[in-house]
């Protein structure tokens, strides 16, 4: 349901901004490493335990992208009314 709604949310902001970029980050298909931001936590606290080349590539992808992005439109599901 939520997919659903978001889908709708983001044809609607479309049709304003005709021409915009989406990108898509669907987490429950293709999720970020779980143990990236631990990792990479670890290497700023301890620089001799450097971070796996992934959890780097990550983080630059999404530290260059997210502050680029004139909009967000998250979709997550909803367990007993909680995320």
């Amino acid at each position: 349901m939520s997919r659903a709604l978001a889908d709708t949310a983001e044809q609607a902001w479309l049709a304003e901004h005709p021409g915009a970029v989406v990108t898509r980050r669907d987490l429950g298909a293709r999720p970020l490493p779980g143990d990236a931001w631990t990792a990479l936590a670890r290497a700023v606290a301890d620089p001799s335990a450097p971070a796996p080349e992934e959890a780097r590539e990550h983080l630059h992808l999404l530290g260059v992208e997210l502050p680029e992005a004139d909009a967000f439109l998250f979709a997550v599901p909803l367990y007993n009314r909680t995320v």
